[in-house]
């Protein structure tokens, strides 16, 4: 090169270095790129390049550009850094350890090298060798703030909050305008559930960097956790203007849209989510589900068939409850359980040590719930906790849900020894309160639904727990040691579907509260939207439960019984709308369909008494709803099938011994929906026997079920009541 051109080429690389210092990246790579085409061998121009595509996010670009700088000088740690961190941005996790390390061997005081060794090894799950690399990070320079940034998620992933939480504080000691440790830090404070703190950290992060639209959908997610559906929605909006193509943001968008109760809209939301990444985690489960929930049953089979082979296959496709309601195969709902949780919760591998329990004190009981409120659950358990045993058993409340001071919530709070408000603390904190407690049986009423808290039971806040009513099937996870059934929702020869232990109480599994109140109110046909005369087959499902298989059976019976309405539950116009033309489809004019909506729990349970028959769904039966059409005296009539959902409402009617409206596939199931509607004589007679059965079988026989519950907690502390000596105190 003669010296002319090498004065010219150095000319060029001066006024590049200019533009990029003063961040004018495109004005620099087009200085640095003309070098290279008249020397492509200039070092300088390479390595620059690659440090300029790194922060322009050409990854690959800068990669290519840093691999051919090393060829030329292999001598240069800096270059090495500079790789490493792009090759962790493209994923290529094992070649940027090996940059790393090649690094750091040219400079063992390399801070910089050992903070992005700490980085992938983070992503590479190796934890404490990415603590340990970014302590050294430190020890060379104890103001290398992005050091502790990465310290920080080092430990938020292995959920050492408060030390994480410290390690971002200092980042952003040092430097205050630090925009990424803002961004961790709320991360941090939302699983400390610090919610507040953690807006303010996104805020901050935002305020920084007005364009963060990473930062625009965490805080949108912080905001869904405390059911802010609104602006939770305006900020995933924001995300998406400004990074259109992030499918996340779509899905959260769509879980706002959700929670609005803007259910079409969520779905299309949750589609173009899938057209972005059709892999996208556990979507498809969540997309389908919702579209159940429309009674939207296009391309039906082929979705089933997808979400069978996606289970079958280890995959990522839906979340445990969705699948609950599309497949009656327990061993199926045990995977997929699996494939969720053991893939989102780490399991303690030794369990802690608890002080052992001693007969001379109470039974520590610990009820967990975000449901502590007029909801499905209490409804139905609110009694157990009253009548518990209370001269043996100590009882105790932890809510994690919403603090909505109902009249339910009230008279909970009466009903335990303690009642704990944790829905502002960490997982952690509530398994340390449970802990220093004492509870010797934690029971989740939760299990795999909406405002779990399944860290509580992985960390272990008990030496037993108990997967308990909320949830009809597996969690899958070793943490919880015993599943209450009976021998109808649970089989001995399904046993091998769950990971828990199987304890069977007699009679149903389902406890009862014999002290619900039916409202007065005599409502009339007219009121309703019934018709006066016509027989009124019902079923107040929600409608995700309703698949076309069950539909066919309830138009075929519709078919047969001449001016009889199907009375349904639905508050979304869609859905209606959706039922009413497949109802047209199958021959059935969609005005025998009629919906009733929502109403107090009390005059929701009075307008049974205007129904002539339940009609249950499958593979998911009512549960909480046959319980209440039982309880107003309306007869239920049920298919059984081969999983715990699918099981409930024959273990609840061979309980109140009215087992004759159990049948066994879908042919009697119809033929008997036709028969009764047809023989008023014989609807009358079921009607009588449940009137009196309710009193004198033990489906609503709460203070019988509490003693069978507190015989099984004998059981699992593997003492006898007799041989408890309670100390007095």
């Amino acid at each position: 090169m003669n010296s002319q051109l090498a004065l010219q080429l150095e000319a060029k690389m001066k006024q590049g270095f200019q533009h990029h210092s003063s961040g004018e990246f495109e004005e620099a790579q087009i200085l640095y790129e003309e070098v290279l085409s008249k020397d492509p061998r200039h070092f300088n121009a390479l390595q620059l390049l690659g440090t300029l595509c790194s922060s322009r996010k050409l990854f690959e670009k800068s990669a290519d550009y840093l691999l051919r700088a090393i060829k030329l000088n292999n001598k240069n740690h800096i270059v090495y850094n500079n790789l490493a961190n792009s090759l962790k941005e493209l994923g290529r996790y094992q070649e940027s350890l090996e940059n790393c390390n090649q690094s750091i061997k040219l400079n063992k005081v390399n801070a910089e090298a050992f903070c992005i060794r700490g980085a992938v090894l983070q992503l590479l799950k190796r934890h404490d060798e990415a603590i340990n690399s970014c302590n050294t990070a430190i020890e060379i320079n104890p103001d290398f703030a992005e050091a502790y940034n990465n310290l920080g998620n080092a430990l938020l992933d292995i959920q050492e909050y408060s030390q994480a939480l410290v390690s971002f504080d200092r980042a952003l000691k040092i430097n205050p305008q630090y925009v990424g440790a803002y961004f961790n830090r709320a991360a941090v404070l939302q699983a400390l559930h610090r919610i507040d703190d953690a807006i303010l950290s996104l805020d901050i992060a935002i305020s920084l960097q007005p364009d963060f639209a990473d930062a625009f959908n965490n805080r949108g997610v912080v905001l869904l956790s405390i059911k802010q559906y609104d602006l939770a929605l305006k900020d995933f909006e924001v995300s998406i203007q400004l990074s259109p193509n992030r499918a996340d943001a779509f899905v959260n968008r769509g879980n706002a849209l959700r929670g609005l109760k803007r259910i079409k809209e969520a779905l299309l939301s949750y589609q173009h989510a899938l057209s972005l990444d059709p892999e996208f985690e556990y979507l498809f489960g969540t997309w389908l589900h919702l579209k159940m929930k429309l009674c939207d049953w296009s391309d039906f089979d082929l979705n089933i068939e997808k979400l069978k082979n996606g289970i079958l296959a280890g995959k990522k496709i839906a979340i445990p409850f969705a699948v609950l309601s599309l497949i009656d195969d327990s061993s199926l709902h045990l995977k997929a359980a699996k494939i969720y949780h053991q893939e989102k919760f780490e399991e303690p591998k030794i369990k802690p040590n608890f002080i052992e329990y001693k007969k001379t004190r109470k039974i520590r009981i610990g009820y967990y719930s975000a449901d502590f409120r007029a909801h499905a659950t209490s409804f139905l358990i609110a009694g157990l906790f009253e009548a518990h045993d209370k001269n043996n058993f100590e009882v105790y409340g932890f809510s994690f849900g919403p603090n909505i001071a109902d009249e339910m919530r009230e008279r909970l709070i009466l009903s335990f020894d303690d009642f704990f408000d944790v829905s502002s603390i960490s997982d952690k904190e509530i398994i340390d309160l449970s802990r220093n407690i004492g509870i010797d049986i934690a029971i989740d009423l939760k299990g795999d639904t909406e405002d779990a808290r399944v860290g509580i039971f992985t960390g272990r806040c008990a030496p037993l727990q108990v997967n308990y009513l909320g949830y009809p099937g597996s969690m899958g996870l070793d943490c919880y040691d015993y599943i209450l059934a009976d021998n109808i929702v649970i089989p001995e020869k399904n046993y091998g579907d769950y990971s828990e232990k199987v304890l069977l109480l007699p009679h149903s599994y389902q406890v009862n509260d014999s002290s619900r109140r039916i409202s007065e109110r005599n409502f009339t046909k007219i009121e309703l939207g019934l018709p006066e005369a016509g027989f009124v087959f019902c079923c107040f499902n929600n409608s995700y439960k309703i698949l076309p298989s069950t539909f066919d059976l309830w138009m075929e019976i519709l078919r047969n019984v001449e001016g009889s309405v199907l009375w349904l539950y639905s508050d979304d116009i869609q859905s209606q709308s959706n039922l009413k033309k497949e109802a047209e489809l199958r021959g059935v004019a969609g005005k025998r369909l009629i919906f009733a909506g929502m109403m107090s729990h009390a005059e929701h349970l009075a307008r049974h008494k205007l129904a002539d028959l339940f009609i249950d769904t499958l593979p998911y039966n009512a549960h909480t709803t046959a319980s209440d059409a039982l309880w107003t005296g309306l007869p239920v009539l049920t298919c059984m099938g081969q999983s715990f959902a699918s099981r409930v409402a024959a273990s609840l009617l061979t309980a109140v011994n009215l087992d004759e409206l159990v049948v066994g596939n879908a042919n009697a199931y119809v033929k008997m929906a036709i028969e009764l509607a047809k023989n008023p004589k014989k609807i009358d007679y079921l009607k009588s026997k449940l009137q009196n059965n309710i009193v004198e079988s033990n489906l609503f026989n709460t203070m019988q079920f509490a003693k069978n519950i507190e015989n099984i907690y004998y059981v699992m502390l593997n003492v006898k009541k007799d041989d408890l000596r309670i100390e007095k105190y």
